[in-house]
């Protein structure tokens, strides 16, 4: 049982591609990072693409005095059942 969600996450894969490809398939996105003690908002109408902060999330930059910020870098996006390898830009494994 995890009690925190401030865990080690040794043998995580990130994977990145452009938002255009997962918008028109069965999604659910959010604002923010899950990781939070307030849940973020969830999406599933593209149309609310515009809700999600594009500058925090398109910044090279990690550090930040505000930690609101740094979830809405970390906006996620939930793909149901699978992701077809054409959606994938490239990746990162993290150890």
């Amino acid at each position: 049982m995890v009690m925190s969600k401030n865990i080690d996450q040794q043998f995580i894969i990130f994977f990145a591609g452009p938002i255009e490809k997962v918008a028109d398939t069965n999604t659910v996105f959010t604002d923010a990072s899950a990781n939070t003690s307030i849940p973020p908002s969830f999406y599933s109408d593209p149309k609310d693409l515009d809700k999600l902060d594009w500058e925090a999330i398109q910044s090279r930059k990690w550090k930040s005095t505000d930690s609101d910020a740094r979830h809405r870098k970390m906006a996620e996006v939930l793909i149901k059942d699978v992701v077809p390898i054409s959606f994938i830009s490239t990746g990162t494994k993290l150890h």
